[in-house]
């Protein structure tokens, strides 16, 4: 006989129940947990592996975040720049845009210099001999490829005073001073030995650019006449050697017309027209016919258009023919 009082039958059967029915609500709990932390652990895993912070119930911090990872749209960069082209330049900006143009043409004449330097050489020219018309040809030569480079010449790329430190520097015939000015009789001794025509032309040019007030064309009545002194025996090489280099230095441009422009094409056509009294004067009446021709083509162009440039006066017949002519007496 048990000395430990056995529960009734009844009570047993329902604490069994009882206790079956809370093994299953726990055994069913237990498996939900699992089954919880085996989803967190993928849900975890998958967020890990994409290495996406997420920001939960905040949909505009979650934005704000993304555009601040996000690098800027092209929209934005389009925007910068054309707030950046309408911003104007300052100061600073100007110099140093200016520095940059300096030293392109620095460049440039030192490009030039070597080359006719090497060509004086190579023909056993002396330094001190001025410049002949071979060297002229090659300097033209230069400009044009120079101008092809460039594709797109500015008008102040070359100017006139480059031009006179070519002179000055390569050349060193000391017609043009340090002063900046021309030597006057240094310069008829070379043309009267250089060029078959009178010192009067001369004597015209110098007294109609001092008496013309605008600094383009005095500057230009200068250059041209420096242009009489690189030139060969002909009146054609004159002329077509004044033409090139004068265009060259950008004093004429097809960017840009103004009135300096203009004033700048009368006095060449002015030039061309003495030359043309003057072959006549000197019964040379073949050439001087020419040069009337050229003239009142060039006359008709200048009405026609704002501005002459280089192709155009080399485009007309009388130009075309005089080259012919001319070219038949040198032989080359």
């Amino acid at each position: 006989m048990s000395l430990v009082e056995e529960p009734p039958q009844e009570f047993n059967e329902e604490y069994n129940e009882e206790r079956t029915y809370h093994d299953r609500e726990d055994e069913v709990n237990d498996k939900e947990a699992k089954d919880d932390e085996k989803k967190n652990r993928d849900s975890r895993s998958v967020e890990w592996k994409a290495n996406k912070p997420r920001v939960r119930f905040h949909p505009e911090s979650e934005e704000e975040q993304d555009s601040e990872s996000r690098p800027p749209s092209s929209s934005t960069k389009n925007n910068n720049t054309i707030q950046q082209e309408e911003t104007p330049l300052s100061n600073n900006e100007h110099t140093e845009t200016n520095q940059k143009i300096t030293m392109a043409m620095q460049s440039v004449m030192k490009k030039l210099g070597k080359e006719l330097i090497r060509d004086r050489m190579r023909r056993k020219i002396d330094n001190d001999d001025p410049l002949d018309i071979e060297s002229v040809k090659l300097a033209i030569e230069f400009f044009k490829r120079e101008e092809l480079d460039l594709e797109e010449r500015k008008s102040n790329w070359i100017t006139v005073e480059i031009v006179y430190q070519i002179h000055d520097l390569v050349i060193k015939t000391r017609i043009l001073q340090q002063s900046g000015l021309v030597n006057i009789e240094k310069l008829k001794s070379v043309i009267g030995n250089r060029v078959k025509i009178g010192s009067t032309i001369l004597n015209l040019l110098l007294a109609k650019s001092t008496s013309v007030t605008e600094p383009s064309s005095v500057e230009y009545n200068k250059f041209l006449v420096l242009c009489l002194t690189l030139t060969g025996d002909s009146v054609f090489s004159v002329l077509e050697n004044a033409l090139s280099l004068f265009c060259a230095s950008g004093t004429v441009t097809v960017h840009h017309q103004s009135e300096n422009d203009i004033v700048a094409i009368d006095e060449f056509m002015y030039c061309v027209k003495f030359l043309s009294d003057e072959e006549e004067r000197c019964e040379n009446r073949e050439l001087s016919q020419e040069l009337k021709m050229m003239y009142d083509e060039l006359s008709d162009l200048s009405k026609m258009e704002s501005f002459v440039t280089r192709g155009m006066v080399i485009s007309s017949i009388s130009w075309q023919s005089l080259l012919e002519m001319e070219t038949k007496k040198v032989g080359s």
